[in-house]
């Protein structure tokens, strides 16, 4: 195995790497938004919730609680969404990058190859 190859073969190695913390990254984003939808869809249910119960006044205020509970976690949902899209975009220039060296090492590889086949006729 000549040196290209060797080089071939790291870039190879860390564009997968890269990718692979890309997918990582890509299904907790998809978890942090499923769980914002779910908590967007708790917080319009206690909306539309009505009490008709004789303690209005302590089922209103149950009410109020929840949303505020609801909220506090719905903040703390999307400051970690936003974390997670703030390292993606670092990522994805990073994945960029091993992608243009693995293209370029290929490139390298390739024209060795087609060197040596030219030299051996």
């Amino acid at each position: 195995m000549n040196r290209l190859t060797e080089i071939q073969l790291i870039t190879a190695a860390v564009l997968e790497r890269d990718l692979s913390k890309l997918r990582a990254l890509a299904e907790d984003e998809r978890q942090l938004r499923s769980r914002l939808r779910d908590l967007d869809g708790q917080l319009l249910q206690s909306l539309k919730t009505a009490s008709g119960s004789e303690n209005f006044a302590s089922d209103a205020e149950a009410r109020r609680l929840w949303r505020r509970w609801l909220l506090a976690r719905k903040k703390d949902t999307e400051m970690a969404l936003f974390r997670i899209l703030a390292q993606k975009e670092g990522l994805l220039d990073q994945v960029r990058n091993s992608f243009a060296r693995d293209q370029a090492s290929q490139g390298l590889v390739s024209e060795e190859r087609e060197r040596l086949r030219r030299a051996i006729r």
